[in-house]
């Protein structure tokens, strides 16, 4: 997988009440070698059968059955992971038998610091960042069986090296909350929080899977359970360091008070004498007494016996005295007991203050001295500098996150980064819309005038909005805008998986301008005048499985890269009747593994998950190097670009980098686009991205939110 994390996984399996580390229910796969330039990750598997005490018709053999198919269907499935997962999950529904006996089925992947999730009935994934913990889906939902749940729920989120992902079936997400999970994993290593999980389930039968995110090439964490010193030393090894002082210290001033009060109470305490008897009695006569005293007699049936009533003692003066200076210093302990444990208390936080404000300067006083350092580097040096100062500060921002003094020094570092990668913030970032289906995942958006298409490959839906006519925000809308939808009757045709979209104008044989969806069974045209109608397209036969779509002169192109082909069609009666044309012809050697968008201008432009960028002229490859970037392309999504007379550029959505990415149609690098320094937007879903250079304007969607902004000019 990505060089960014590494995968740890610990399993906890309850049957019949007897603990297991291991589950034919599960299964982990670390990213095959073969198919790292694919990018598709680390993927685990839980499924869930429904009977968890053996007694189910899906036994183990199965379960390794269905867990090798996921596994076989998804990394050899081209595209992108949701359409990856996707289409494992379809291999599953097909298997009747095993559908009907499952009560879930879960699929995780974690590809560098994007983790992808794929959820059917009641299974829950929790995502644990420090004490914080996410649930997906937030609510369960009430189907017992697999097959009688509508659709499966996909998510994608992102993670941090030290985030532990926990994976339950139906029985584990009934039993415990987001509450349980974070006082059960937070700051633990795997093996306490298997424990601490165990115990939280008191042996009931379930199964659970832990996955713990670490740095590639970093020691595993040490974390002790659950307690503020351990929690700082596994964030900042200086705090941690302060931290673990401080609880040393607290444990020494606690037996210092112990002995302190030890000492106080011997100086004040009368010291035990053995003294005789005021009045020694002889044996005979002490005889004679005892005999004389009889027991008293048993009471009736049901009465309680009345024990002997002893006489009184007669206490000497020195006893009475003695009893009451007693009395007097256990008071006086009394009172000074509390004080003294609040005034211990108090000296510890004044300490752990003091030493927190002293790691707090040590780490700005650093920061300073790599960002001076960084002000007289040449670039190369600079950026390694400059990437350290942002820790650094990141780091401070843990232990006083608005100190004036920070922020400024903070936003210091990040213009001069900004001026040596040439990067610009984009102005006035808009939400102008969030989607909140359960499903969403946003793969595109289109613009046509003032209208503006999202699809949502996750809830298989393509929405239409309209924007205001000063272009800043969308008209609002009375009726939900929904397009078309999976599921949906569309001319006599049920509405499949929903692949992409792309406009096409009218010329060279199409007679209107409309949108074009491309779905697993066909494809879809839609116009103001016309609505949704199907189009007639051939040689669907030779589809394997599409990612992309592209409308260019009045054909259509379809990026297919498991049949190691872009299909291209010609506009023809009622659609695209005739059968593709090969844009590659069949002599090719060339390799579509990991593409995932495409961009044509008259050139075809291919985009691969790896960051590599091929540019192709009647299936020719022509050469084409992205040259003067900072560093890499990191899991990028889209490109974009349209002819020469439209688009002078070519963008790229760059989401492991959190950046747009801006080329010349030859390769060499303009500038970097990113978000405003003090918004909350992080292009870290960024999915696509279509971009208006003559109204100024760029159109963004991340996993699940439209933007827009406006284009700054070029310098």
């Amino acid at each position: 997988m990505s060089s960014q994390m590494k995968t740890v996984m610990g399993v906890l399996s309850f049957v019949g009440g007897e603990w297991s580390s291991e589950s034919p229910q599960v299964l982990a796969v670390s990213e095959p070698a073969a198919f790292r330039e694919a990018a598709k990750g680390d993927l685990f598997v839980l499924i869930d059968p429904l009977r968890a005490d053996g007694s189910s018709p899906l036994d183990a053999q199965r379960c390794r059955a269905l867990t090798a198919t996921i596994r076989n269907t998804y990394y050899h499935s081209p595209g992108g992971v949701i359409a990856s997962l996707r289409r494992a999950l379809l291999m599953i529904e097909r298997d009747a038998l095993f559908f009907e006996l499952l009560a879930g089925l879960l699929a995780v992947v974690v590809r560098g610091k994007d983790v992808f999730i794929a959820s059917a009935g009641r299974m829950v994934v929790f995502l644990v960042h420090d004490e914080e913990v996410q649930r997906f889906p937030e609510r369960a939902t009430d189907a017992a069986r697999l097959d009688e749940y509508a659709e499966p729920l996909f998510f994608h989120i992102s993670a941090q090296p030290g985030d532990v992902l926990v994976l339950g079936d139906s029985r584990f997400s009934a039993m415990v909350s987001s509450a349980d999970i974070a006082v059960a994993v937070a700051y633990q290593e795997l093996e306490d929080a298997l424990a601490a999980l165990g115990d939280l389930v008191a042996g009931e039968d379930c199964t659970a899977v832990l996955v713990a995110l670490e740095a590639e090439g970093a020691e595993p964490a040490r974390l002790a359970p659950s307690t503020m010193v351990t929690a700082l030393g596994g964030v900042l090894p200086h705090v941690g360091r302060v931290a673990a002082f401080t609880a040393k210290g607290l444990s020494a001033a606690l037996v210092l008070a112990g002995r302190a009060l030890r000492e106080l109470l011997i100086q004040m305490l009368p010291e035990r004498k053995e003294t005789a008897p005021l009045h020694e009695m002889p044996p005979a006569e002490e005889a004679m007494r005892m005999t004389e005293a009889p027991p008293p007699p048993a009471g009736e049936r049901g009465e309680a016996l009345i024990p002997p009533v002893s006489s009184p003692v007669q206490l000497t003066q020195v006893e009475v005295t003695e009893r009451k200076r007693a009395q007097m210093v256990w008071r006086l302990v009394a009172i000074i007991l509390p004080l003294l444990v609040a005034g211990l208390v108090g000296f510890i936080y004044w300490r752990e203050g003091v030493n927190e404000e002293n790691t707090f300067q040590m780490l700005m006083e650093q920061a300073r001295t790599v960002y001076q350092q960084a002000l007289n580097a040449d670039e190369p040096t600079a950026r390694r500098l400059l990437d350290k100062a942002v820790e650094l500060l990141e780091e401070a921002a843990l232990l006083r996150p608005d100190h004036a003094a920070r922020i400024e020094l903070y936003t210091n570092v990040l213009h001069y980064q900004d001026k040596i990668d040439r990067v610009q913030r984009l102005p006035s970032l808009v939400a102008l819309r969030r989607y909140d289906h359960p499903s969403t995942m946003l793969r595109r958006v289109v613009i046509d005038g003032l209208d503006v298409y999202v699809l949502d490959h996750g809830a298989d839906i393509v929405y239409v909005h309209r924007m205001d006519a000063a272009v800043e925000s969308l008209v609002p809308e009375e009726s939900e805008p929904v397009v078309v939808q999976r599921a949906q009757k569309v001319g006599g045709n049920v509405v499949g998986e929903l692949v992409d979209m792309t406009w096409s104008a009218a010329g060279r044989g199409r007679q209107v301008s409309a949108l074009l969806v491309l779905e697993a069974g066909g494809l879809l045209e839609y116009s103001d005048a016309r609505g949704v109608a199907s189009l007639t397209i051939g040689g669907r036969e030779r589809w394997k499985l599409p990612v992309a779509a592209m409308g260019y002169g009045g054909n259509f192109y379809i990026l297919d890269p498991e049949a190691g082909q872009i299909f291209r069609y010609r506009p023809g009666e009622g659609g695209y009747p005739g059968a593709p044309e090969n844009y590659f012809p069949q002599t090719s050697q060339q390799s579509l593994v990991g593409a995932v968008d495409m961009a044509i201008d008259g050139y075809i432009y291919v985009l691969y998950s790896t960051g590599k960028v091929a540019k192709f002229e009647g299936g020719t490859p022509i050469t084409f190097e992205i040259s003067g970037l900072d560093r890499p392309l990191s899991s990028p999504t889209a490109i974009f670009t349209a002819p020469e007379q439209q688009v002078h550029y070519l963008y790229i959505a760059d989401a492991g980098n959190r950046r747009i990415v801006q080329l010349e149609k030859d390769g060499r690098f303009v500038r970097q686009l990113k978000p405003p320094i003090e918004g909350e937007v992080d292009f870290a879903t960024l999915r696509s991205l279509f971009v208006d250079e003559i109204a100024g304007k760029i159109y963004l969607v991340d996993s699940r939110t439209l933007y827009l902004a406006t284009l700054p000019p070029v310098p």
